[in-house]
Parts: C-alpha cells; sequence; structure tokens
C-alpha cells in the first residue's frame, strides 16, 4: 500500500519550486484572466487588442498556460476585464500568507 501525504495547499511548495506563495498567486491570477476570457468567448486576436498584450501571450492566456508576467501587469489586465483589484495588508498571529481571492462576476 502507497503512503499517502497531505498536501499544504500550495502544490508549488509541495514541489519544492522557489517561491511558491508567488507562483501560487500568479496561478490565481491567471486562471481568472483565463475563466473571464473563456467566458467572453474571445479569440486570440479580439483578447491581445483587449489586453494591450502580444498575440502569442493572449492565446497562453485562453489556453489557461502560465505566462511569465509581473504581478503589477497581471493586476492590470484584470483592470482591462473589468475586475476591481483590491489588495489588503493586515496583521495576523500566526501563518501570514499571500491570499487571492475572486467574486463572481
Amino acid at each position: 500500500m502507497k503512503e499517502v501525504i497531505e498536501g499544504s495547499g500550495n502544490v508549488f511548495a509541495d514541489l519544492g519550486m522557489p517561491n511558491p506563495e508567488e507562483r501560487q498567486m500568479r496561478s490565481a491570477l491567471i486562471y481568472e484572466l483565463h475563466t473571464i476570457l473563456k467566458a467572453r468567448k474571445l479569440r486570440k486576436d479580439a483578447a491581445a487588442k483587449l489586453l494591450e498584450l502580444p498575440a502569442p501571450v493572449a492565446a497562453d492566456l485562453l489556453k489557461g498556460k502560465f505566462v511569465d508576467l509581473p504581478l503589477a501587469q497581471l493586476f492590470t489586465l484584470l483592470v482591462r476585464l473589468n475586475r476591481d483589484v483590491e489588495i489588503r495588508i493586515r496583521p495576523v498571529n500566526e501563518g501570514a500568507r499571500l491570499h487571492v481571492s475572486a467574486l463572481p462576476a
């Protein structure tokens, strides 16, 4: 019988990748961009024009691929898709973390 190990909630940390918190946040932002673009049924060229991105990058977002864009640019893309982006910083006793959540449209 194989041993089952419970994950930490961050697959990037579980895989030992560098900067796992940032990777998880990026992944959540890219997923949200992908979801919005798919819901709008945009094609690569229309998405590229709307987001002011090169067509290959827009195509990757439409496919849900990980794109290596700065976090600030991912926030800007969400704003271009009529989403408010709010960053909250608050004290916690322990277990500080980066967290991304999206509300339904």
